[in-house]
Formats: C-alpha cells, structure tokens, sequence
C-alpha cells in the first residue's frame, strides 16, 4: 500500500496486547504459585494442646480466576484471528496448569475432567431441553442455539466455582516426635512420644 501498511494489518495492536496480558496473567500466577505462605490471620494462635504444630492454609483461586479472565480477555482481542481457539485452549488449560504449579497433580486431572466435560453436557442438556418443547413443525433448531449457549456457560460458571473452592494448600509444620516428662512416685521419666 501506499502508505507503508500492510493489507489486513490495521488491527493487528489489540490481539498482540491481549495475548501480552494473557501472558503476564499466567507469569503473575506461576510466581505466586511459590510464594510464602502467611501465617493464620491477627490474633490467632496455635490450640493449646499442639504447640509443636502449626497448619497454614493458603488460596489460590484467584490465580486461577485471574488466568481465566485474561484468557477471555485475549480471545476477545484476538477475535477472528484465532480467539476462540485461544478461548478453549485456555480455559481447557488455564485451571489444571495453576494446580500443577501447585503441586496438585490430581486437581489438575480432576479440573481438567470437568473443564471438558461439563461445560459441553451442559450444551447438549439444555439443547435437547429446548428441542423436546419444540412445537415447530419446520425442524429448523437454530432458535436453540440461545439456550446451548446458555447450558455451556453454567457449566464453565459450575467448573469454576469448584476449581475455586478446590484451590488451596496446606501445610503443617508439625515435629514427628514430641518431648515427654512424667513426674511422680518419686521419680522423673523422660523420654520421646511421636505419631507414626
């Protein structure tokens, strides 16, 4: 062309800063995936009865949630230009990839199971429901679409939910063996107890 542009380049900035943002989401998770984790909340103190163990719970479904946004996010950019290839790869992949930066082998399977299985049951579930009341004797089922597209995004909304609830560590610092002393009839014992 004339002016220096290349034919079919005129929106070629969005999808390279939706796939930038997509790629700085998943860099943003996998660091956090290794971060310390904080001590319970203000004020909180270890029972009593334990005082050799202390168990740290940490969350990371926001990592999953923010991995899921800039997949849409990217796929929204990219639009004709491979978005929704990137939009189900992602989805398909963004859960399980965080669960394995856990170090959680079988929420990764398990995430991964749902993310393809229940979003396209819900498809087919609320497409059947739609063509079962159908009085339209032409056969034409396209106004199902609205309703399959609703039944795939209550899966992925269902999928996400457990992924969220699901993602979380924990850690114990508990010692295996613990020092004992026991007083009485005149002697002193001392020796170790542990769990095993």
């Amino acid at each position: 062309m004339a002016d220096g542009t290349r034919p079919g380049s005129e929106g070629a900035g969005a999808p390279r800063i939706a796939a930038a943002v997509a790629l700085l989401a998943l860099v943003a998770a996998s660091a956090a995936a290794h971060a310390e984790p904080s001590a319970g909340p203000p004020g909180s103190a270890p029972p009593a009865d334990a005082p050799t163990e202390q168990v740290v719970t940490t969350r990371y479904g926001w990592q999953i949630a923010a991995v899921d946004v800039a997949v849409v996010a990217a796929a929204a950019g990219l639009g004709e230009n491979g978005g929704v290839q990137v939009g189900i790869a992602g989805l398909l992949l963004g859960g399980p990839i965080v669960h394995l930066a856990h170090g959680h082998t079988g929420r990764a399977l398990g995430s991964l199971g749902l993310r393809a299985g229940v979003p396209v049951a819900g498809t087919f579930a609320f497409a059947l429901a739609c063509n079962a009341s159908d009085d339209d004797p032409s056969g034409e089922t396209l106004h199902c679409l609205g309703p399959a597209a609703a039944g795939f995004l209550l899966g992925l909304a269902v999928v996400e939910t457990v992924d969220l609830i699901s993602a979380r560590d924990v850690e114990s610092s508990a010692l295996p063996v613990a020092p004992t002393l026991t007083v009485g009839g005149g002697a002193a014992q001392l020796g170790l107890a542990g769990r095993f």
